[in-house]
């Protein structure tokens, strides 16, 4: 029978997979973070929302901004719904909570890409907090 800690794991494991990221520990994203924050606004920042749009052949199609917007906001929203039920059950890990509600801040705010970003620290909070 699978113990509490693993049973999170798999939890967390499944929000992250239903974003369609890994499970890649803290420090990695931490170093691509820090990348990614170096290079923005060089000639070597190609992950702008507008490029991908581009590389879709969507630049200008509103129905096609609007898709992919919608897709955000709902897996924003699944992610949040999940993360509340997990800071509802591990309410001894009140860093985390704060991560689940500055990510509830940032959805309410319309800002659904941030609230992602938010919510996948909130899953690695919650890895090393019921650790």
């Amino acid at each position: 029978m699978p113990t509490q800690q693993e049973l999170l794991n798999q939890e967390l494991d499944d929000i992250l997979a239903e974003l369609g990221l890994d499970g890649a520990d803290g420090e990695d994203s931490d170093a691509i973070a820090a990348l990614s924050a170096e290079i923005a606004g060089t000639e070597f920042d190609t992950g702008s929302g507008a490029d991908v749009m581009k590389m879709l052949g969507a630049e200008n199609d509103p129905q096609m901004e609007a898709l992919i917007f919608n897709i955000i906001a709902r897996q924003a929203r699944r992610l949040i719904q999940r993360l509340i039920a997990l800071a509802r059950r591990y309410r001894n890990c009140p860093r985390c909570i704060a991560l689940v509600t500055q990510a509830v801040a940032h959805f309410k705010a319309g800002r659904y890409a941030q609230a992602i970003a938010t919510g996948t620290r909130a899953v690695a909070c919650f890895r090393s907090c019921a650790s």
